[in-house]
């Protein structure tokens, strides 16, 4: 049994006992630092480099998330799990903007802590591709399954699928989402993370390898790999086939699903992506302007071969004056995989927060869409393996 090392680091030292207690009888899970301030986690992680450090936010000196920060930036191979009594959205988004990949609230169980522990070392070692091995060693897999999001009309919420799809099947598999959405990509900012490196500045670079992604890729809190897309409209002409070409294929070999999220229209980027595509999710709105352009889209789609990989997926379902699903089906000719629900308040508010909906993993009819979606995409249902969802944890307590 390969045991998963921890750091606690809380400046009461009642806190750190307790949760010492909570993970001794974990046969997999061994406590083999402690510390009382943020400069205190930094020396700990470096001396005994542990898998996973339990952050608290409020220490003194240097609080958590400044100390999560230097440690995510240096230390690559030990993953964060936030724990804190203060459940607020700014803290949330605080501590995924520092690396954290986990955010527990105070008082937590001991099955929360260990769950949520062995959770978050299965990602990050899933994705550390056998570092004292060195990457020429490391054993060739099969390549990831890739799914465009596409539509030949902008405003069908393209990017909003692309987005909580990445995060549903990301409870169970390696997934990278990549903004190719050359215009108005906007996959960032949807879940709440920054970069100061996007597409545009991979044009610098002489070689596009693994190493080289590594540092452009964000970690997002769900466990899902983000590739930001162009940090400015100006620039899209300067992404070209080639380093879309050389990007995705690097990724294709270290993820189980890497989801494109496209542009509108058929320009060469976008045929590339279809082309090497496994599936094609064609986003429709039930309205007679997505339709019509979603007729013409299918027409390509057969006379470039590619039929035969299309789902359609509705948005918007159930909106006022919206055609009904049957009547969708019937003027495509095609099924509908999964009708995405009318819910302005959830959605805007998910957006405005970064905060994804599927995170909650609520049993509303927004997220069963994606769940379906996501079940159709793999093939088989979508196991959740991650337990509670980040922010019903956060607001369970």
């Amino acid at each position: 049994m390969e045991q998963i090392s921890v750091v606690v680091a809380d400046d009461v030292e009642q806190t750190r006992q307790d949760i010492s207690r909570l993970l001794y009888f974990e046969d997999d899970i061994s406590v083999v630092g402690e510390a009382a301030t943020g400069e205190e986690a930094i020396e700990v992680v470096k001396e005994v480099k542990p898998d996973v450090v339990l952050m608290d936010i409020n220490m003194p000196g240097m609080d958590g998330i400044q100390a999560t920060e230097e440690i995510t930036s240096h230390f690559s191979g030990t993953a964060i799990i936030i724990i804190s009594i203060q459940g607020e959205q700014e803290y949330l988004k605080k501590a995924m903007m520092a690396g954290a990949r986990e955010y527990l609230i105070k008082p937590f169980s001991g099955d929360d802590v260990a769950s949520t522990i062995r959770q978050v070392a299965k990602v990050k070692r899933s994705y550390s591709f056998g570092q004292a091995i060195g990457s020429a060693e490391i054993e060739k897999k099969s390549q990831a399954k890739v799914v465009t999001l596409f539509s030949g009309k902008g405003g069908t919420g393209k990017s909003l699928a692309a987005t909580n799809l990445s995060i549903v099947l990301g409870r169970s598999f390696k997934v990278a989402l990549v903004d190719l959405d050359m215009q108005f990509g906007d996959i960032s900012l949807m879940l709440g993370l920054n970069s100061k490196r996007n597409l545009e500045h991979l044009l610098e670079e002489e070689i596009i390898d693994w190493d080289v992604l590594q540092g452009y890729l964000l970690h997002h809190l769900s466990g899902i790999q983000v590739m930001p897309g162009l940090g400015s409209v100006e620039h899209n002409e300067k992404i070209e086939r080639n380093l879309i070409e050389k990007l995705v294929n690097c990724l294709k070999e270290h993820f189980d699903y890497l989801i494109l999220d496209l542009t509108t229209g058929f320009n060469e980027t976008n045929l590339f992506a279809l082309e090497c595509a496994d599936v094609i999710v064609q986003m429709v709105t039930p309205d007679l302007l997505s339709l019509k352009s979603a007729i013409s889209s299918q027409r390509l789609f057969e006379a470039l071969g590619n039929g035969h990989k299309v789902l359609t997926l509705e948005n918007f379902a159930g909106r006022n004056g919206a055609f009904k699903q049957q009547m969708v089906e019937k003027t495509l000719e095609q099924t509908v995989v999964a009708s995405i629900p009318y819910d302005e308040k959830t959605v805007l508010t998910a957006v405005n927060k970064g905060v994804p909906p599927t995170l909650v993993r609520s049993s509303n009819a927004l997220n069963q869409a994606f769940e379906k979606l996501a079940e159709t995409v793999a093939g088989k249902a979508v196991p959740d393996k991650s337990g509670k969802g980040l922010i019903r944890k956060i607001f369970s307590f």
